[in-house]
């Protein structure tokens, strides 16, 4: 790309801002308005002399993303809400640059509490997971909710079984949830669906022994195969099935020989050989509370080479070969014990034992970077 300078005039909402195209193209790569502004070789298109673009949206919110894309730094007043500067952000195609300017790569060391959100369902939730952009799903019962990166609500799946049992992010458009089969019915219980819209795509079935099974599917992850796992439990059945994501054809099945029910494992996970391990961990997940205080929900998950452990009302982090404890984060004011937790997207999600609240908590940029 050559030197950009043309000065490029803007009225928004009755309002003129100038610029140069250097400052836009900082932004014209990806999905950003500004793309259109430039040429294959990243020339700037200049219009007629004095020619402005005319955009109907608010001045106050453009003036914020402009002074963005001149500095790289990010400053808010405080009386905008941040729902409306996420959706205006996404309206510029700007959202990726609000994001790397508010917060950092996930550390689970520097985790700063940034909201909390209270569901809407009686009674309380059993799951939380984080999507691949830092949205999530949080299931109650039969009824699965689900949230975009800035935590607006899409339609809600509800389940013709007894209740969601683990929900798996394929990617942005795709959910896999497994749920306890209802007496009488004859598919899975697992199914693939919408995030956005909802729509059950397919169900998977289990064979197994060369006959179709019936089963209880529990804790569900995916891996970068294409591969979609569930602990599954049933009549002669007691293992990890495996299928490919797309179509839902069952692809293996790992047998075990074990009395407990799988499907009564809180979670499995793919590891990747990028998680920094390949030593084993001994865990005691027994509370050291009184065991009157409050019903503990315990957890484990690795993520970026660090171990999360979640125990009571506290979510620990251990790092190193010998996975010593360097911090931990503790619950917001309401809410009860942490009863699940996920990472994803740059966050890490808390969900609460109580009244369906789940927190959110972020890395935030070094004062030094601050604007």
């Amino acid at each position: 790309m050559g030197m950009q300078t043309d000065k490029v005039r803007f009225n928004v909402g009755g309002k003129i801002f100038e610029t140069t195209a250097t400052t836009l193209a900082s932004a014209a790569e990806g999905s950003s308005m500004f793309g259109a502004m430039f040429d294959d070789e990243w020339n700037f298109r200049p219009r007629e002399v004095n020619e402005e673009y005319f955009i109907d949206r608010d001045p106050e919110y453009f003036s914020v993303l402009l002074n963005l894309l001149r500095t790289g730094e990010l400053y808010v007043p405080p009386h905008i809400p941040d729902k409306l500067f996420y959706r205006e952000a996404l309206y510029y195609g700007l959202i990726d640059n609000v994001r790397t300017a508010r917060f950092c790569e996930f550390d689970g060391n520097r985790l700063k509490l940034t909201s909390s959100v209270k569901g809407q369902e009686f009674g309380n939730c059993t799951a939380i997971r984080a999507s691949p952009d830092g949205g999530c799903a949080v299931a109650h019962d039969r009824i699965v909710r689900l949230y975009d990166w800035m935590l607006e609500e899409y339609p809600t799946i509800n389940l013709n079984y007894e209740k969601v049992n683990d929900i798996c992010w394929i990617d942005l458009e795709i959910v896999v949830l497994s749920a306890c089969k209802r007496s009488g019915r004859e598919d899975s219980g697992i199914g693939l669906f919408s995030s956005s819209r909802g729509d059950l795509k397919h169900t998977f079935q289990l064979n197994h022994e060369n006959q179709v099974k019936s089963f209880t599917a529990g804790a569900l992850c995916c891996n970068s195969d294409g591969k979609v796992f569930a602990a599954c439990s049933g009549t002669g059945v007691n293992g990890i099935g495996v299928w490919d994501q797309v179509t839902g054809k069952q692809t293996g099945f790992f047998d075990r020989t074990v009395y407990e029910p799988l499907c009564d494992a809180n979670r499995i996970q793919c590891l990747d050989g990028n998680n920094g391990t390949d030593s084993s961990i001994r865990w005691n997940s027994e509370s050291r509370q009184p065991k009157a205080v409050e019903p503990s929900y315990p957890k484990l998950a690795l993520h970026g080479g660090q171990l999360f452990s979640c125990i009571n009302d506290r979510v620990s982090m251990f790092c190193g070969p010998d996975w010593f404890l360097t911090s931990s984060i503790g619950r917001s004011c309401n809410g009860g014990a942490i009863r699940d937790f996920s990472i994803g997207g740059d966050r890490l999600f808390a969900l609460h034992s109580e009244e369906n609240v789940f927190d959110v908590w972020e890395t935030p940029v070094p004062p030094n970077r601050a604007g």
